[in-house]
């Protein structure tokens, strides 16, 4: 069987033009491997039936080929935008990078100014002891604004925070 290609002055056979889609470009130097592992090559009309069958119905099950869903939907995902992989990807960092910004912008600013001191004390203290209640901390404070340098204290943590 031949099949006329689009110019109409060649005519290929069938087989041929299917093993030239699958990778082999010339029939009669196929890489084959043989039973002991050596890599022989032999013509297409040299090979039995059986090793002609084997190439046939093997040759579509490329790796490379074989797609998940979530390739596919990426792919066409990438040819729907128009754009090329380098153009999408430059415009998902553009809009990674501009979704931080905004974050950072919708994030409340602090002052450590606009901290009163026992705020900025149960601060340091929570950062000095990881796993400290909220009972101890108030308790924490109580005692230490009984101390007459606690106003003294805090000022020396107020200036290391701004630092």
């Amino acid at each position: 069987m031949t099949l006329n290609l689009p110019d109409g002055n060649e005519k290929q056979d069938v087989i041929t033009s299917f093993l030239k889609y699958n990778g082999i470009s010339d029939p009669d130097h196929i890489k084959f491997e043989d039973e002991d592992g050596i890599v022989k090559e032999r013509s297409w009309n040299d090979l039995s039936f059986e090793e002609k069958m084997n190439i046939l119905t093997t040759s579509g099950d490329e790796p490379e080929r074989d797609l998940t869903e979530d390739e596919i939907k990426f792919i066409n995902e990438l040819r729907n935008s128009k754009l090329s992989p380098e153009q999408y990807i430059n415009t998902i960092r553009q809009k990674a990078a501009q979704d931080y910004q905004d974050s950072l912008q919708n994030a409340p600013q602090y002052s450590i100014d606009d901290l009163s001191d026992d705020e900025i004390f149960m601060l340091d203290l929570q950062d000095k002891i990881e796993d400290i209640s909220d009972d101890e901390i108030k308790s924490a404070l109580d005692k230490a604004k009984e101390d007459p340098l606690f106003a003294r204290r805090v000022a020396g943590m107020r200036k290391a925070l701004k630092e």
